[in-house]
């Protein structure tokens, strides 16, 4: 059961780590193997690396060829040509691109020319039945297509798209053998004549002579290129076993040998940019990024144990993925009569179908994850090469595998390698808090520090036990973070059984409070903000999230009207036809409403659509109680979703993502889309959506969400008031973003890519570029919007992006430089850093607890960061004539020096 507890571990040396690079290489090159064979077998070529290149790169030379042929005078018997009505339906580059996905599919292998021909054609004729419906019936279009494109091969999207169309009383038009046959043959006979990648041969089949289709030894030979290139570069990054080169300038740094890709310093395939990084003066950049990859770390040899049996027993437990797929409830026996029955049993069977796949996916990035983590088992210290992203901030290199940053149950397989006692009682204060914040019950994180403390000393009997023995006392699968839960109460157990001379290994994490606000807070001195995210002194942390969402609360009992938590599914949609039948009444001698409201009611409530699928006019007491109606109801989902009775409050997760990336640049466009997705979405998916055959009683919200119309309109009725209440919360740091994309909208005049420095020298530049996409529509293949060739910069920036970009890229670049501060001015070696989360051990936690404040007042006190960003933006448009940066954001009022004194703006 203990397989890796009692481990003898050894220190690696310069040898193994030179092995290992080695090692890191071939796998690299075996996945990649893996993977292309994979795509082969399955028919799917054109998802390769060589199979996407020769699609792009081929596609303007077939569509010409194409163009060439539909357009050639004809004379005699070749003007009728079977073929070349049905080329005109589509324009040359769709026809040409859906044709080399037909081919490269299946490149490798030698095809019958007849039935690749048919292929061919069938995939045309049924882009062609697509456009038409896409102009006749929207909805429709619109349904199969989300449908169809959740299939991963193209066989099956076909399947879907004809079978749902059949449903709905409409044939998608097919060619006639004949007619495909001729199309295909045509298309083929082109790519043959002039692209040089397939050849037609005459080979002896079973009982007669069969035109067949291969690859020319040129296209082969150039695919061996194409993959020997990419095998070159294959690598999976892994840990090392020594430390890591120090980086001493953008090229220099990392892994020891060449046997592996070698790392940059910044993340990018920019050239350019990291020579101009290269004369870049930046020590203190540098000196940061050494010193966090000079951390050494060690597997937790008994979180590994833990991990491997409940893999090995496919155990769920810690939210793991499921070992096995699930199966669909049976098949209601009125499945073939009842037309609401099959279609609610379809979608909950492809939505099985579809949470197998993701867990699948999950699974094997757990399995190797272990397996790494078990061929690092036996060293007493592994590192991990940081690099830097494009805006300063901090990545291991190894990042999506074992790494630092890696979720829970990776965190918990990751401890210090040189571990402290505690020491002092200061320390274990800081152990017990970080052990409640990993538990995080009933939200015990957002307490006081003396609070945390007291729950963690009133839980020690319960956490001792889950230290002895995971298998049987289960409460950490409660916990927030149930992994990292385990290895906290394993290092309570041991301070309680060793007390101050227990020897801890554990990252003590310090978090910020919505970092991005943070920063623009103290940027822009913004007392409001300020108070809210924790810069100010408190007696409890200040929770922003809930302070959003309690001004959202009003708002939509509001909208639905007193006695709303007293109705019930029928009850809401009653309520909501009244509201309709006030307006009814009062609008109908006005508007001389003939229709009774029962009747008016039902055709109010509809949305009224023009053939073409966008909204008619109606008038307006009509268009009234439609928005009323729907509005009540779409209000009541949320209350009915997230509103606790016991505290009168709605939860402050429904505000968690909106507030998060405001200050990174989100609106009410982007609150909306994180609500369809992050909050409606998954909690239809975590079983909000159940099956009324199946007897079980749905949810309210879950039945209104059930119409698909209501996810949009309540995510943006929600986004609405969110946007509403974010905006009037955080005054200045509102100011701030608006202020950027107006300076950037003026500094992108000049037509190059905006860049800055940030206070430790690094270089940020933006390099976004208008480019000339050469793109198509097709309904299947590859989505809905296929880039037929790698974009080509234009010499133009986009000053769209330019602007678009600069909140979160600023932001993020402020709090990089925070970072890099913070780890300077430590002087001790064990640091576990994501972006704004800073860990070390027990030990360290005060004075690091004290370095994170000092340095953020040292950060905004020593410069004006926004003035600072104006005056070098405005050096780059001095010779463009009329641009003039606005003058920046009025400063507010708030203390700089109030963050020394605040105990909750980190932790």
């Amino acid at each position: 059961m203990n397989k890796y507890v009692n481990i003898k571990r050894v220190l690696g040396t310069e040898e193994d780590q030179v092995k290992l690079e080695s090692d890191m290489a071939q796998e690299g090159r075996d996945s990649y193997i893996k993977s292309t064979l994979r795509a082969v077998e399955r028919g799917e070529e054109g998802n390769t690396a060589y199979g996407n290149r020769l699609v792009s790169g081929m596609t303007d030379e077939l569509a010409a060829a194409i163009t060439e042929w539909v357009e050639a005078p004809r004379k005699g018997p070749g003007r009728h040509h079977k073929a070349l009505p049905y080329l005109k339906m589509l324009d040359a580059r769709t026809a040409a691109y859906i044709t080399l996905r037909m081919l490269v599919d299946s490149i490798s292998k030698m095809t019958l020319m007849s039935a690749t021909a048919i292929k061919i054609a069938e995939a045309l004729s049924l882009e062609v039945a697509m456009r038409n419906m896409s102009q006749e019936d929207k909805i429709l279009h619109k349904g199969i297509l989300t449908c169809a494109n959740k299939r991963s091969q193209y066989h099956r999207k076909q399947y879907t798209a004809t079978y749902m169309a059949e449903q709905h009383g409409t044939a998608l038009h097919e060619w006639d053998k004949d007619i495909n046959t001729s199309v295909g043959t045509v298309l083929i006979e082109l790519c043959v004549s002039k692209l040089g990648i397939i050849e037609v041969a005459l080979e002896l089949g079973k009982n007669k002579q069969e035109y067949t289709i291969k690859p020319t030894e040129a296209c082969l030979e150039w695919i061996r290129k194409c993959n020997a290139k990419h095998l070159d570069i294959a690598t999976i990054y892994q840990p090392m076993v020594v430390q890591p080169f120090p980086w001493q300038d953008p090229f220099t740094g990392g892994y020891l040998t060449n046997n592996v890709r070698p790392l940059t310093f910044v993340k990018t395939v920019n050239k350019t940019f990291l020579e101009k990084l290269e004369t870049v003066e930046m020590p203190g950049v540098y000196e940061a990024v050494n010193k966090a990859q000079s951390t050494a770390w060690r597997i937790n040899s008994e979180i590994l144990d833990l991990l491997d049996n409940l893999i090995e027993t496919e155990s769920e437990l810690g939210k793991l993925p499921p070992a096995k797929d699930k199966k669909p409830r049976e098949v209601p026996e009125d499945f073939d009569t009842n037309e609401e029955a099959k279609k609610k049993w379809k979608a909950h069977a492809s939505k099985v179908y579809k949470d197998n796949r993701s867990n699948k996916s999950k699974r094997l990035t757990l399995l190797s994850i272990l397996q790494t983590a078990k061929k690092y088992a036996c060293y007493e210290k592994i590192y991990f090469p940081h690099q830097l992203c494009f805006r300063g901030r901090v990545y291991s290199a190894t990042n999506g595998s074992l790494s630092p940053q890696g979720p829970d149950y990776v965190k918990a397989l990751l401890q210090f390698a040189e571990g402290e006692k505690l020491g002092t009682q200061e320390a274990a204060d800081w152990l017990a808090v970080h052990v409640a914040n990993v538990w995080a019950i009933d939200k015990i994180d957002k307490e006081s520090f003396a609070a945390r403390i007291a729950w963690t000393k009133a839980n020690t009997e319960m956490l001792c036990r889950v230290a002895e023995n995971p298998y049987d006392f289960r409460q950490w699968t409660d916990a927030d973070k149930p992994f990292q839960a385990v290895v906290a109460a394993m290092e309570w157990k041991g301070y309680i059984e060793n007390g101050l001379d227990h020897v801890s290994r554990i990252p003590v994490a310090l978090d910020g409070s919505c970092s991005g606000l943070q920063h623009l807070g103290m940027a822009l001195r913004c007392k409001e903000t300020g108070k809210e995210v924790n810069l100010m002194p408190a007696e409890k942390p200040q929770d922003i999230y809930q302070t959003v969402i309690d001004k959202v609360l009003p708002e939509l009992i509001n909208i639905v009207g007193p006695g709303w938590e007293d109705l019930d599914y029928p009850g809401i949609i009653k309520h909501a036809e009244n509201a309709m039948e006030e307006i009814y009444n009062k609008n109908k001698s006005k508007f001389r409403i003939k229709k009774p409201f029962a009747e008016w009611k039902e055709i109010a409530k509809k949305e009224k659509k023009k053939k073409d699928g966008t909204l008619a006019k109606r008038i307006a007491p009509e268009q009234e109680a439609y928005e009323t109606y729907h509005r009540i109801i779409a209000a009541f989902a949320w209350l009915n979703f997230g509103y606790d009775k016991k505290t009168g409050k709605l939860s402050r997760k429904l505000a968690k993502n909106a507030v998060m990336t405001f200050a990174y640049g989100s609106e009410q466009y982007g609150f909306t889309e994180q609500l369809k997705v992050r909050v409606i979405k998954k909690a239809m998916d975590e079983g909000g959506s159940n099956e009324t055959f199946d007897g079980i009683i749905a949810p309210v919200y879950s039945l209104i969400w059930d119409e698909g119309k209501y996810k949009a309109l309540s995510a943006s009725l929600l986004a609405k008031l969110l946007y509403k209440a974010v905006t009037g919360t955080v005054v200045k740091a509102a100011e701030g973003m608006k202020w950027l994309q107006e300076a950037a909208k003026v500094a992108a005049e000049n037509g190059k890519p905006l860049h800055w420095q940030t206070p430790l020298g690094f270089l940020v530049e933006q390099n976004y570029w208008k480019t000339e996409d050469k793109r198509t529509q097709t309904s299947f293949l590859g989505g809905e919007k296929v880039r037929f060739r790698i974009q080509v910069e234009t010499s133009e920036c986009d000053k769209e992006k330019q602007a678009s970009a600069i909140a979160p890229n600023f932001v993020h670049s402020l709090d990089a430089t925070h970072l890099m501060m913070v780890v300077n001015k430590s002087e001790f070696k064990n640091f576990a850093l994501i972006h704004d989360s800073f860990g070390t051990l027990p030990s360290q936690t005060q004075k690091l607890y004290e370095n994170i404040k000092e340095t953020f007042y040292k950060l905004y006190t020593a410069k004006d960061h926004f003035e600072d960003l104006k005056e070098q933006l405005t050096k780059r448009v001095k010779d463009v004539e009329g641009a003039h940066l606005p003058m920046t954001p009025i400063k507010g009022n708030l203390d700089p020096q109030e963050i020394l004194n605040s105990p909750y703006c980190f932790g």
